[in-house]
């Protein structure tokens, strides 16, 4: 098995934190403190702050585990007369809506990539001196983080079918990353685990103790009604859902990194995608990887293409299982999921409660969105077999 380990590493949490009621509700998710450090690190120590204030980042549903906003602020460069204006992205915890904030504190959400950032990423940086693969986060605290705003450098939002610019595009960060967890761990003599917090890099979501679990079982039953629907088997379906638990319970220590490729290659792209370009795409980051990983170590074995291939192949079933649960929310329209979910009893009903006619009433109303999930199950009902 190619042992290329990535930094979302999966594993088991013995002892899930319970979580109560929240009574905490933050009008403004950041403090002048919060944007004063932000402001520093993003553009020195001499630019000061003048004013600051808060704004909806989209009208759509950009996620499940935080609530974002576009923070503007206004500064001036030490003595000088002239202000400027500039935005970053902030990602908070959002504490009036009761359901999601617990769904993200058991999760240990915010804790994880605060802690990436803060601790993990330095030495990622030492090892391979290249940040093009993630965007900066200038400032972190227990409930907040605050990014640069890549949409100021010319990044956009791209439509939930990604096309074979940005697949590559992302290919290569994946492998930029893991070549750089493989090379602090060689340089520090030691695996991740025992040189940052475990608790970091554990898995939280995709475990049956987790509130996460019921989305799933429910994500499960909308499957088997849309196999039922076109006039397959759904029999095969619950038995392979189930098949991402044990692949986790039963890594000793990393999941391979070819499963943040599969997952990548299966969430954003279409089946006749994949089949005119996933070797060609698994090559690009065979060399990217290969590439960086030569460029700063000469005595490190490489991994081969043929490994890595094989390897894709084995869990391949975890692209097919985590597109079938994400997909009928995913590629639903995201005013309609924000909708759904702006308040604790939406998001509940979201997470536990029935989805069944939701999905068939997009799918009447949507044919792209019929046609997309269906290809999916057709996929996953063959694997079955």
């Amino acid at each position: 098995m190619l042992q290329v380990q990535p930094i979302a590493v999966q594993e088991s949490c013995n002892n899930p934190k319970q979580w109560t009621k929240h009574t905490k509700v933050l009008e403004e998710p950041v403090t002048r403190q919060d944007v004063e450090t932000a402001v520093r690190q993003a553009f020195g120590p001499s630019m000061k702050l003048i004013s600051y204030h808060m704004r909806t980042f989209s009208e759509e549903k950009l996620g499940f585990l935080g609530s974002h906003r576009k923070l503007v602020v206004t500064v001036q460069q030490g003595n000088s007369l002239e202000r400027d204006m500039h935005t970053f992205f902030v990602k908070s915890v959002p504490y009036d809506n009761e359901e999601q904030t617990i769904v993200i504190e058991e999760s240990r959400a915010f804790y994880k990539e605060a802690g990436f950032y803060e601790q993990i990423v330095p030495e990622l940086l030492k090892s391979i001196d290249d940040s093009s693969w993630l965007a900066q986060c200038l400032a972190s605290k227990s409930d907040v983080l605050i990014f640069e705003d890549l949409k100021s450098k010319g990044f956009e939002l791209r439509s939930k079918l990604l096309d074979l610019a940005s697949m590559k595009s992302a290919m290569s960060s994946f492998a930029k990353l893991h070549a750089a967890s493989i090379l602090t761990e060689r340089r520090l003599g030691k695996p991740l685990d025992e040189i940052f917090d475990p608790e970091l890099l554990c898995e939280c979501l995709f475990l049956k103790t987790s509130k996460f679990y019921d989305w799933i079982v429910t994500g499960i039953d909308v499957l088997v009604a849309i196999a039922q629907k076109i006039g397959l088997d759904p029999t095969g379906i619950p038995r392979i859902c189930h098949k991402i638990f044990d692949i986790i319970s039963t890594s000793k220590k990393y999941v391979p990194a070819v499963c943040d490729l599969v997952q990548l290659m299966y969430i954003n792209t279409r089946r006749q995608f994949r089949d005119e370009h996933e070797i060609d795409l698994l090559r690009h980051y065979h060399e990217v990887l290969c590439e960086t990983l030569r460029s700063k170590d000469s005595g490190l074995e490489l991994p081969s293409l043929s490994d890595l291939l094989q390897e894709y192949e084995e869990f391949r079933i975890v692209g097919i299982v985590t597109t079938s649960l994400y997909s009928p929310l995913n590629l639903a329209e995201g005013k309609l999921c924000a909708d759904l979910t702006k308040d604790s009893d939406g998001f509940a009903k979201i997470l536990r409660g029935d989805r069944i006619d939701l999905v068939m009433s997009i799918m009447q109303d949507d044919p792209l969105y019929s046609d997309i999930l269906k290809e999916i199950v057709v996929e996953m009902v063959q694997k079955s077999k």
